[in-house]
């Protein structure tokens, strides 16, 4: 009976550690700024930046927090200075969040 109460009890313990753990955002990210196409005009072209989770349905909202954030930090970190969100996909099977990434002076 014992046994079984601890398990329980750490199974808990999990579930909450699980629950509140938060993806570490990039010092970088801070230094992107979402954009209009309009917006990046004259600016340099550097790539897609694409995220994708397994997670969907009733999870797709935390999903798509977790893939912009991704986004954002390969953003970031390819040098970007401003980002132009492009519709998420949420999909059964799996939530995409992508953005083109351009570096403007």
């Amino acid at each position: 009976m014992a046994t079984i109460k601890l398990f329980a009890a750490l199974v808990a313990v999990q579930l909450v550690g699980c629950s509140t753990l938060q993806p570490a955002q990039e010092p970088l990210a801070a230094n992107v700024t979402p954009a209009t196409s309009d917006q990046v005009g004259g600016c340099r072209y550097i790539d897609e930046m694409i995220s994708v989770s397994s997670r969907y349905g009733v999870f797709a909202s935390s999903a798509l927090k977790d893939t912009k954030a991704e986004v954002v930090a390969k953003a970031a970190q390819s040098g970007a200075t401003h980002l132009v969100w492009e519709a998420p996909v949420l999909a059964v099977g799996s939530t995409t969040s992508r953005g083109k990434a351009y570096r403007c002076s």
